[in-house]
């Protein structure tokens, strides 16, 4: 038994004829095929089996060299990869038929060349009573044709992810996971993915399987797509990477004027106030798709008011404001009044309002306004400034 070990490419060795050394007292016919295949994602592996189809006269000494070969396409030309010569094999006289059986395992990557054709071709001579004689013919019967091709992988157009505190606003299409879809390039294999840059913000789904997820973990204050992903099979690498993007929503803007005369009515013989914002990406890209908004309230002061507190709301809008109503049912001495010009300035109460996107939930999603709503004998505010 003997191995021979290309660069770059495995391939099988054999003498794939059946020539004739003959003459005198020296006499010997080997055959064998050279074969070649693949036996991995980044491997192909081929043999040798040589044995003699005749009894042998003389005693040999029988040479091979295995030459690897590789074109990019069916309309190139073949180029030579590299070449092995194997160790010289006796055959002695005598040798009855099939008995001189010699076979060599070669293996080697893809990854270096990338798609392509591969084939194994040889040559062989033995030498027997000092003389040489070629024992393979000219040119020689190459082994079959492996063909390879990279894998790809594709987001099929999806540009990036959406990071809104953990959650997916499926209503309104933000999802926080972006698919991407890998094909092995007609290997039977699994892909194996991995994140080359931006982990601190994203995650795969699976790393062994063919279609992943990636799933946004984190928020971000860059508009990159920088989130890059590869995929390979057993280290041979797809044609490209994908690159992602991780999105989110920055601060609300508030937009009503303070104080927020414009933006304040008469209602039910009280006031009602709505304080408006509006919403921009992390790229200061316009939000203009509806998405889910809730409101949530902490614990107002001071302590002893006897208004009835505001009970939160959601909706799938953008923009989105807070709509503050008081009208004169409410318990205790200090009653609201119609709005008065100017807009008054008696405190009543303060209450701590968060405004979420994402979801329809109240408390949660991620916080894009935290702040106290402020209620006046005649009308309401936010403690926001507008920007």
């Amino acid at each position: 038994m003997s191995s021979l070990r290309l660069l770059g490419m495995c391939i099988y060795l054999a003498l794939a004829f059946a020539p004739t050394g003959l003459y005198g007292q020296c006499y010997l016919r080997v055959t064998g095929s050279p074969t070649l295949s693949r036996s991995g994602g980044n491997q192909v592996s081929g043999g040798i089996k040589l044995k003699n189809d005749q009894p042998v006269i003389g005693n040999w000494v029988v040479y091979l060299t295995a030459y690897l070969d590789y074109r990019a396409n069916s309309s190139s030309e073949w180029t030579r990869v590299t070449s092995v010569a194997a160790q010289p094999t006796s055959i002695y006289n005598g040798t009855t038929t099939g008995m001189a059986a010699y076979s060599a395992d070669v293996s080697g990557t893809l990854e270096l060349r990338g798609n392509g054709d591969y084939r194994v071709t040889y040559a062989s001579h033995g030498i027997c009573g000092g003389q040489d004689t070629d024992l393979a013919p000219n040119p020689t019967t190459p082994s079959n044709i492996v063909s390879v091709a990279r894998p790809t992988i594709t987001t099929n157009g999806i540009a990036g992810m959406w990071w809104l505190n953990g959650i997916s606003d499926p209503t309104a299409g933000f999802y926080d996971t972006a698919q991407v879809v890998g094909n092995t390039g007609g290997y039977s294999g699994t892909l194996t993915y991995q994140i080359v840059s931006g982990s601190q913000k994203a995650r795969l789904t699976c790393t062994q399987c063919n279609t992943t997820g990636v799933q946004a973990t984190a928020t971000t204050n860059v508009c990159a797509q920088d989130v890059e992903v590869k995929a390979s099979l057993g280290g041979f690498y797809a044609a490209s990477s994908v690159k992602l993007a991780v999105n989110t929503i920055k601060p609300a803007i508030r937009t009503t004027p303070k104080p927020p005369t414009g933006s304040t009515s008469a209602y039910n013989n009280g006031w009602r106030t709505v304080v408006n914002y509006n919403v921009r990406d992390v790229c200061d890209g316009p939000i203009s798709i509806p998405m889910s908004v809730n409101e949530s309230f902490g614990t107002r002061t001071p302590a002893g008011s006897q208004w009835m507190l505001p009970q939160p709301r959601s909706g799938l809008v953008i923009p989105f404001a807070d709509e503050i109503a008081v009208w004169p049912t409410q318990p205790g001495t200090l009653q609201p009044t119609v709005p008065q010009v100017p807009l008054g300035n008696v405190e009543v109460d303060r209450i701590p309002f968060f405004a979420r996107l994402g979801s329809q939930t109240s408390g949660t999603g991620l916080l894009v306004t935290s702040t106290d709503q402020i209620r006046y004998v005649d009308h309401g505010d936010h403690a926001t400034n507008p920007q």
